[in-house]
């Protein structure tokens, strides 16, 4: 159940970590997170449906900040330091308002509905000395790619696309850098 105000998010709670025709999606950085992988390689590569909840100022950091939560218990809850015009522009989608001209996120999503490519999926992949990493899976006429990007422009892009666009983290970002939700 998502709370009012969030963008609904379809697809599978749990997917493995495959691109198209069941080529493995690759992290960037192999090396970093190695203990991590020594524990459980399968596991920390299952990607976990999350809800893009918004993004915020925390202060005393000026800078926004994305915040994706899991769809599923325990609902851990990462968050992303996002650049200001990432940040406005995330912002701006949830709230479904547009530009009287077509800002980057914009004219990247009109292009790629113009020429039939269709984004599948979000995943935010790794974190890596203190920066996140993310792909956008994308498909056109049978053919796909998993292009690597920073998670802002992949959520920003996905959230201009004409469909619902599932997005993912995978289970090493969750164990690195999740927040189990606070009560009270």
């Amino acid at each position: 159940m998502t709370d009012p105000g969030e963008r609904p998010v379809t697809g599978p709670a749990e997917v493995p970590v495959t691109g198209p025709a069941e080529t493995p999606v690759t992290d960037p950085g192999e090396t970093g997170g190695a203990a991590l992988e020594a524990e459980a390689p399968d596991e920390l590569d299952r990607q976990r449906s999350v809800t893009v909840v918004g993004v915020t100022v925390e202060l005393p950091s000026p800078n926004p900040v994305l915040s994706l939560r899991e769809v599923e218990y325990p609902w851990r809850a990462v968050h992303i330091p996002v650049g200001m015009p990432e940040g406005a522009a995330i912002a701006s989608a949830l709230r479904q308002m547009r530009s009287p001209r077509p800002l980057t996120h914009d004219l990247f999503a009109d292009v790629l509905q113009r020429f039939g490519i269709r984004v599948d999926r979000v995943v935010v992949t790794d974190l890596l000395d203190a920066t996140f990493y993310a792909e956008i899976v994308m498909a056109r006429e049978g053919e796909s790619a998993a292009i690597t990007c920073r998670p802002s422009d992949a959520v920003a892009l996905s959230l201009r696309h004409p469909d619902a666009v599932p997005v993912f983290v995978t289970e090493r970002v969750l164990r690195a850098a999740g927040a189990a939700p606070q009560v009270g």
